[in-house]
C-alpha cells in the first residue's frame, strides 16, 4: 500500500520515497529496489517496479521537498516524470523544472553529473558511466550519471550536514567519493540532507 499525501499543494500525492531519520538502510540491491523496502509511516522506496506502473501514461508531475540542518525547506518540481520498465532498466525522463533547490536531474554545470535519461543503478547492478560503480561507492541506488548531482537515496548522516568523507574528496565538488542524502544545486560541499521526500501524481502543468 503507498502513502498518500492529500494535505500539501492539492493533495493527491503519491510519496515514493522518503528520508527523515536513517532507521532504514537504502544500501540495497536491484532486487530490493525493484520491489520496494523500508516502512511506509517511515523512511522507504516505493519500488521501481511500482513507480515504473505509476507513471507508464506519460501524465505525472514529480515532487522533491527536501529539508537542511536547521529545518530551512526547498522544493523541486518536475512537469514530467516517468520510469521505464524493468527491461530499461528504469530509466529516468523528466521534464521541465520549477523550484527554489536547482535542477539536479538537468544539472547545467555538466552533462555528466545529470541524470536525466540515465538507468538505475545499485551495488549489484552498474548501469552508470564511471569507471567506478557509483551505487557501491555512494551506497545507494540512484539515477546515477558520473556520478551524481543528486543522491536522495545515499548514507544517511545522523552526525550532522557532512557525513564521512573517503578518497581524499575535495569539498565544494559533486565528485564521486561524496557520500550523504545530497541534492547538490541547493547546499553544494557534499551537504547530507536532514529530511527528503519525493512524491507524483497524475497531472500535467497548465
Amino acid at each position: 500500500m503507498a502513502y498518500c499525501d492529500m494535505e500539501h499543494d492539492g493533495g493527491g500525492w503519491t510519496v515514493i520515497q522518503r528520508r527523515r531519520d536513517g532507521s532504514v538502510s537504502f544500501d540495497r540491491d536491484w532486487a530490493s529496489y525493484r520491489d520496494g523496502f523500508g516502512n511506509r509511516s517511515g523512511e522507504f522506496w516505493l519500488g521501481n517496479d511500482h513507480i515504473h506502473d505509476l507513471t507508464r501514461s506519460g501524465n505525472t508531475r514529480l515532487r522533491i521537498e527536501v529539508m537542511d540542518w536547521l529545518r530551512v525547506t526547498g522544493y523541486a518540481e518536475y512537469q514530467y516524470f516517468n520510469v521505464q520498465s524493468e527491461s530499461s532498466n528504469y530509466r529516468l525522463s523528466v521534464g521541465s523544472y520549477k523550484g527554489n533547490i536547482g535542477d539536479s536531474f538537468n544539472y547545467p554545470n555538466s552533462y555528466l553529473l545529470r541524470h536525466n535519461q540515465m538507468a538505475f543503478s545499485t551495488k549489484d547492478r552498474d548501469h552508470d558511466n564511471n569507471f567506478n560503480s557509483c551505487a557501491r561507492v555512494l551506497n545507494g541506488g540512484w539515477w546515477f550519471n558520473s556520478c551524481y548531482s543528486s543522491n536522495l537515496n545515499g548514507q544517511f548522516s545522523k552526525t550532522g550536514p557532512y557525513g564521512t568523507r573517503t578518497m581524499g574528496e575535495i569539498a565544494g565538488e559533486p565528485t564521486l567519493e561524496g557520500t550523504g542524502v545530497e541534492w547538490y544545486p541547493w547546499k553544494h560541499k557534499q551537504y547530507s540532507l536532514l529530511q527528503s521526500e519525493m512524491k507524483i501524481r497524475p497531472e500535467v502543468f497548465p
